[in-house]
């Protein structure tokens, strides 16, 4: 199953991921396949696996393998000494700018993660709905 974290709680260790079919289900950072510090990002795409039912009949996602991170993207950003900076505006809109290293915008408009990745070379899949 394939789906995108919808928030991610770093510093306690869960969040929730939506699958494509729009149910939600709770992700613990255990479950997350990959070395070092296990946390994701919102917006994050990722495949995972749905735990059986636990005893109060809450199913988990599991062996969660992140696909197209926040943090990849930085890390290939990074290799042209260009970082992202959080863009929020009045009306709740989220995006991200490329910037250099003085934080001037490298592009004069905010991005999704799609977007992101895209302008940092990786090649992007889009499924259709």
């Amino acid at each position: 199953m394939q789906g995108i974290i919808k928030f991610f709680h770093s510093s306690r260790g869960w969040g929730f991921v939506k699958a494509d079919d729009g149910t939600e289900y709770f992700v613990h950072h255990s479950q997350i396949q990959m070395k070092g510090f296990r946390t994701l990002h919102a917006d994050d795409i990722v495949s995972f696996e749905v735990s059986d039912p636990d005893e109060n009949n809450r199913v988990h996602a599991t062996n969660v393998q992140p696909i197209l991170t926040l943090t990849m993207v930085i890390r290939e950003l990074k290799k042209d000494k260009l970082h992202v900076m959080r863009n929020k505006d009045n009306k709740n809109a989220h995006g991200w700018y490329v910037v250099d290293k003085s934080d001037r915008p490298v592009v004069e408009k905010a991005m999704d993660l799609i977007q992101l990745a895209e302008y940092a070379g990786f090649t992007v899949i889009q499924q259709s709905a």
